[in-house]
């Protein structure tokens, strides 16, 4: 089971020891805006990776994933919950 990761933390992994994959950041501020809304369980859903695979396919509207995980209820770009997925898997 998976814990949300405080703003404040989220925040300082992103924005120290900058991997490649922090690089990809376009909008610090809406991470932690939907990251301080995750439930439990959208955390176990954006980690899976079925998340991952349909997050990374092009053909796929950012829409159509959300729904298909049960995460309709979250807004943002693609790129968002790409981070989200790393901060949570790293």
């Amino acid at each position: 089971m998976f814990t949300a990761i405080p703003n404040d933390m989220a925040e300082w992994i992103l924005t120290h020891n900058m991997q490649d994959w922090k690089r990809e950041i376009k909008n610090l501020n809406e991470v932690l805006n939907i990251n301080a809304m995750l439930t439990d369980d959208d955390i176990s859903t954006i980690v899976s990776p079925e998340f991952y695979d349909d997050i990374h396919t092009e053909g796929l509207l950012l829409v159509q994933v959300l729904d298909s995980h049960g995460l309709d209820h979250l807004y943002g770009e693609r790129n968002t919950f790409i981070t989200l997925h790393n901060l949570y898997n790293n």
